[in-house]
């Protein structure tokens, strides 16, 4: 193959059923933008390399490729990014905190498909964005409202629904309230495992290792879960490297999982029946990086994967693997 993720009453917690057709009452939480300088990436890994356990080889990529700019003017703080695996070429985007629960579809060149309105859902803080299995099977759409700068949300949320045509106009989402074990935790990155439906949510840390947490897939029937602490993310040191962890994403069969720093991106081989967080406790493999001053999304496909940053007209990147059999 090729390279292909309640109980009401408090603020921004969806309610407890787990089909929601209405808005989540919340209070704003106020977010400020982060500046960073321009990180300095390594040139493209273009022959495989041995991953620093010595096991096999990590794959390997060719050079990022600008291959289109986002062209609604809407667009000027994307923050997650998903490849359509069964509407050909579309791509799903969505904005950082203020843009209201909404999904834009775009092609592969960033020119807009539709926009599709996500009733019964609330956008505080949306992060990140995952295709998955759901419920009724097919791909569902997934996405993280799990953003919280300051740490101080007793709770975030999670969205799903079947993937709407993007002409759909409007779809209507699945909710589940979620805390952590240790309390709040500023959350950016998702990815869906295709295998089972249990969804990860990757920590945002600046110096320790990113904490990676669980909601199984079962979770949602209650409408509300304690997110279940299952382990590291495997980046050691290189956590230093390229910021901190900002997208996260699985590959169509799972064989693949990725992760997208400000400046840096990781991707770990999953062995066949092994864990997502086990694959991702392990030391990563280095990926090409597009020169994004602050890469915020990341989507895997059959072919690769494809990167964007924040800001205005933000240029559509694909890093295209070429040697990256999985299992």
């Amino acid at each position: 193959m090729l390279l292909a993720g309640c109980t009401g009453g408090e603020p921004g917690l969806p309610p407890s059923s787990a089909a929601t057709t209405s808005p989540v009452t919340t209070s704003p939480v106020t977010t400020s933008p982060v500046t960073t300088s321009p990180v300095t990436t390594s040139p493209a890994t273009t022959s495989p390399v041995t991953d620093g356990e010595g096991g096999e080889a990590c794959p390997s990529f060719g050079p990022p490729e600008a291959v289109g700019t986002l062209a609604p003017a809407e667009l000027d703080e994307v923050s997650g990014i998903a490849a359509s695996r069964s509407l050909d070429g579309v791509l799903w985007v969505h904005e950082d905190s203020g843009a209201g629960p909404l999904i834009w579809g775009l092609d592969d060149e960033g020119s807009l498909l539709g926009t599709v309105v996500v009733g019964g859902a609330e956008a505080v803080d949306w992060e990140d964005i995952a295709l998955g299995p759901g419920p009724s099977g097919g791909d569902w759409i997934y996405v993280a409202d799990t953003g919280d700068n300051a740490a101080i949300r007793p709770a975030v949320a999670l969205y799903r629904f079947p993937e709407p045509d993007p002409s759909a106009g409007s779809v209507t989402a699945q909710a589940i309230r979620v805390t952590y074990p240790a309390g709040p935790a500023d959350v950016e990155a998702l990815l869906v495992d295709p295998e089972t439906g249990d969804a990860f949510l990757i920590a945002k840390r600046l110096l320790d290792a990113p904490e990676v947490y669980r909601v199984p897939a079962a979770a949602w029937d209650g409408g509300q879960t304690v997110a279940e602490r299952a382990g590291d993310l495997g980046l050691g040191l290189t956590a230093l490297i390229g910021g901190p962890v900002t997208a996260a994403d699985a590959s169509p069969d799972g064989d693949l999982l990725a992760v997208r720093t400000y400046g840096a991106v990781w991707v770990w081989r999953r062995g066949p029946g092994t864990e997502v967080a086990a694959a991702l406790a392990e030391a990563p493999c280095p990926a090409p990086a597009p020169p994004e001053i602050q890469g915020e999304a990341l989507a895997l496909d059959e072919d690769g994967y494809l990167t964007v940053a924040e800001g205005a007209g933000a240029t559509l990147w694909r890093v295209t693997g070429e040697s990256v059999s999985g299992r």
